[in-house]
């Protein structure tokens, strides 16, 4: 199983979380002013399903070269002359992996895990 299979794994593995606790999770969100970090993905995680996500994993791991570069996010600028398609699969997973470790975070939110709120808390709140 290579990694981007992997990593979808892992969210399939997460709870299924109803409407109800996605809008709370995000109400509460919202209200501490709590953003994910996901570079400059244009998404909206917090009303995301897991299906979503799995949805959306499969699209980066289908991004070509020329687009990851014109969308380039959190991976290392890409030097010329170096090898295009391992750039390539290094950007693809370095987004999907930002992208498993924000949503689990999330999943964790949604199924109200007081460990997870404390994690929100330390990162954002504590000083």
């Amino acid at each position: 199983m290579n990694s981007i299979e992997t990593m979808k794994s892992r969210i399939e593995a997460l709870p299924d979380h109803d409407s109800e606790q996605i809008r709370i999770a995000h109400e509460q969100l919202k209200n501490l002013e709590f953003s994910f970090n996901l570079g400059n993905m244009e998404i909206d995680l917090f009303s995301m399903s897991k299906n979503d996500v799995l949805t959306l994993i499969d699209d980066i791991a289908g991004m070509d070269f020329q687009l990851l570069l014109a969308t380039r996010n959190i991976e290392p600028e890409y030097r010329e002359g170096s090898d295009k398609e391992a750039w390539a699969a290094m950007a693809r997973e370095s987004r999907i992996r930002l992208l498993v470790h924000e949503f689990t975070l999330l999943s964790r939110l949604r199924s109200d895990e007081p460990e997870a709120w404390d994690e929100v808390n330390e990162l954002f709140f504590d000083d």
